[in-house]
């Protein structure tokens, strides 16, 4: 998902507020003996953490400022430099500061271009004919000079913790880990950073441009899925094989991913990088190599090979890895049939909100399978499924409500989640869709909808619904009688 002990004493113990507010302050460079002008620096605004003194004034420490630029010499606004903040007998405090101005973008005028690398930019002349001298720090000048103005950017920083600022204030002086980390921040919408692809694309990069396999796999995963960039496959391909060729594993699983679903599909290259990655220890690269000898995938369909890179992924909490592994322990491929041992994998990937493994253990619950019947789980499961839209645990949940198992009996309920499922096209939950309508169970009675549900499920060869089809007609329910047409349905539903 980085002190000296005297200055550490001297340093007030500050009153720090519930959340870290910030300063922006941006720099600008102090002229070169050659020149006359002031040269502004066009980089991101660096945040300054905000201290309360002992009256809860917010002021801003020189020192974090000298932290953060090594050669600062005053700060501004605008053309006014900021003074220190002063005693009642207009003594400096010490240690030295000036008032916070968390909502304003300050200036911090550097004597020299070492604290960060300098940028090409328009520049003005300043109102100082000659170059003016080094100045003492803390700042002790009273002239100020032109600048260029810019518009003032707007903030992605909202309020982050002490610890991150450092992060921040690392990536920007070339650290590729901080890089990467900030990125992930801007990526995530984390550590008070407001979410911002553009910024995480730029700052990865960044890192990338430092040969970091992180930073490129990164880079890749953006461009392919168009954030902070238009989405390129070509360029997402080229960052990723940067990235695998430097052995980087989760680089080489996304490469090979890239392969199973990208424009050029090979699963030979595909299983090529993945068996890298998984060689390594990568998860998601170990349960891709277990579903191609499963699904034989440019292999020969080998169940026991499935297995070996599923446990491995499994033991490693990779909840997709479990619910295969649960899959061959139910079927009894690769492994003897173990309901138990299914049902225990069943609920570790469930519990990390894997759908399929949440339905299949509610199953396991309703019927007993592996673990003792219990239909409050089995709700419980199906519950935790249906409310993200998955159709099985959808049609299960509404014959539990139907039938008053595990939940108390609501045909109205039932009928909503029947009506999802139905609408989806699980044939099970059309028929029982049709039987609360052919019943009046949660609605009103109405023969026509009720043979329009079980014709759905019919088609389907579902031979529940044919058979009540045959019924309708035998008993002219809805639609003319006719003996013919329900012998018809009724040898249907038989073969």
């Amino acid at each position: 998902m980085l002190c000296d002990e005297k200055k550490a004493q001297e340093r007030p113990q500050p009153i720090r507020p519930k959340s870290i507010r910030l300063q922006p302050i941006r720099p600008i460079y102090k002229p070169c003996p050659s020149t006359t002008a002031t040269t502004p620096l066009d980089l991101e605004i660096v945040q300054i953490v905000i201290q309360q003194d002992s009256e809860g004034k917010e002021i801003v420490l020189w020192e974090d400022i000298v932290d953060a630029f090594r050669d600062a010499v005053n700060v501004r606004h605008g053309t006014m430099i900021l003074p220190f903040l002063k005693d009642k007998d207009l003594k400096r405090l010490h240690p030295p500061r000036i008032a916070a101005m968390p909502n304003t973008v300050l200036d911090v005028l550097i004597d020299t271009p070492t604290s960060l690398p300098v940028v090409q930019s328009t520049v003005r002349q300043s109102t100082t004919q000659s170059p003016p001298k080094p100045a003492p720090s803390p700042y002790s000048r009273t002239q100020s000079q032109q600048r260029q103005q810019r518009p003032r950017k707007n903030l992605s920083i909202a309020i982050v913790t002490e610890e991150f600022g450092k992060t921040a204030l690392m990536a920007r002086r070339g650290d590729a880990k901080s890089q990467t980390d900030l990125a992930k921040a801007f990526h995530r919408g984390s550590d008070g950073l407001l979410k911002n692809y553009e910024l995480a694309l730029k700052w990865f990069l960044r890192a990338a441009e430092q040969e970091d396999p992180i930073a490129e796999t990164n880079v890749g995963f953006l461009i392919m899925n168009g954030q902070g960039a238009p989405r390129d496959t070509a360029k997402a391909t080229m960052w990723y094989l940067k990235a695998a060729d430097r052995g980087c594993a989760d680089g080489q699983y996304r490469l090979g991913e890239l392969y199973i679903r990208g424009v050029h599909q090979d699963y030979p290259k595909a299983m090529e990088w993945l068996i890298k990655a998984a060689n390594q220890g990568h998860a998601e690269a170990q349960t891709s190599v277990g579903n191609f000898y499963l699904r034989a995938r440019g292999v020969d369909q080998d169940y026991s090979k499935a297995v070996k890179w599923f446990i491995k992924s499994a033991a490693q909490g990779h909840a997709r890895g479990q619910s295969l592994l649960a899959i061959l322990y139910h079927q009894g491929n690769g492994v003897p049939q173990d309901y138990s041992k299914a049902a225990e994998w069943l609920n570790k990937a469930a519990d990390q909100g894997d759908l399929p493994s949440q339905n299949l253990l509610g199953t396991y619950y309703n019927h007993g399978i592996g673990v003792s019947q219990d239909f409050a789980l089995a709700a419980k499961w199906f519950l935790e499924a249906a409310s993200q839209d998955q159709t099985l645990a959808q049609a299960n949940l509404g014959l539990l409500y139907a039938q008053g198992q595990g939940v108390s009996q609501d045909h109205l309920k039932a009928v909503e989640l029947f009506s999802k499922a139905a609408h989806r096209g699980h044939a099970e939950a059309q028929f029982n869709l049709g039987v609360q309508y052919e019943h009046g169970l949660g609605v009103s009675v109405d023969y026509s909808k009720a043979m329009q549900w079980y014709s759905k499920a019919a088609t389907q060869g579902f031979s529940k619904a044919q058979s009540n089809i045959g019924d309708l007609y035998y008993r002219g329910l809805g639609i003319p009688q006719d003996y013919t047409k329900s012998a018809e349905w009724f040898s249907k539903a038989a073969h």
